[in-house]
């Protein structure tokens, strides 16, 4: 009987865990891709500062998100959100646009590898 009490606490754990992780990922993910979509509207002096200023969000959430996900994907995210500003310091506007997509994109499919999905599991 104790051994199924603790394996039924092991799994209500485990749950606990994928589901913490789910919601943070979905609020880590949405944020950014707002502050992304409004960094490509605005003008290029509000985008610097927009875009330094994601930079710095995704370095402090994305330490929460290497406790639980795969590096690899976060890396190739942190290298799209990081060249943003150095776009916008060149002048490249149209490499900056390109690249804002390209960040877009890389969340979007990191958000939907994390959902919680029968697909993702297995």
């Amino acid at each position: 009987m104790k051994r199924l009490i603790t394996a039924v606490c092991i799994l209500i754990a485990l749950v606990t865990i994928c589901i913490v992780s789910g919601l943070t990922t979905k609020h880590i993910t949405k944020d950014i891709l707002s502050m992304l979509s409004v960094a490509e509207k605005d003008s290029a002096y509000q985008t610097t500062e927009y875009a330094k200023k994601i930079n710095d969000k995704w370095e402090r959430k994305q330490k929460i998100l290497m406790i639980y996900s795969n590096h690899d994907e976060l890396e190739n995210i942190a290298t799209s959100i990081s060249i943003l500003a150095k776009h916008l310091e060149c002048g490249e506007y149209n490499k900056f646009k390109t690249e804002c997509k390209n960040a877009q994109n890389a969340i979007k499919h990191f958000e939907h590898s994390e959902k919680i999905r029968w697909e993702n599991v297995l």
